[in-house]
């Protein structure tokens, strides 16, 4: 922590210095959880992989026409893939669901 303390008070004159070191001290805390905690991935690439099958999606479909419909397919997605995530099956899943949401509004 010694070092990081040194990049930031260091006065650097250069653009690019200063922006690293305002990143370091407003992440000097975070920086360096996924080293001190074996549990914390080194990269976001989970996340990433999580958002690729809508980005592909997006991609094939050639995007949604309006804002509803983003939002809409968005929520799908979400949905389809919490389901997933949970090592579910889609389709029952999906069925329960809607069987519960018809049986509550009667």
């Amino acid at each position: 922590m010694q070092d990081i303390e040194k990049i930031i008070d260091t006065p650097y004159r250069h653009a690019d210095a200063k922006r690293i070191q305002t990143r370091i001290k407003n992440q000097r805390e975070n920086l360096l959880t996924a080293l001190l905690y074996p549990d914390i991935p080194l990269t976001n690439n989970l996340a990433e992989q999580a958002v690729l099958p809508l980005v592909i999606t997006r991609k094939i479909s050639r995007g949604s026409k309006t804002p509803d419909g983003a939002k809409t397919h968005a929520v799908n997605m979400s949905i389809v893939e919490t389901i997933a995530k949970q090592h579910l099956s889609i389709l029952d899943t999906l069925q329960n669901y809607l069987l519960k949401a018809a049986a509550e509004k009667r």
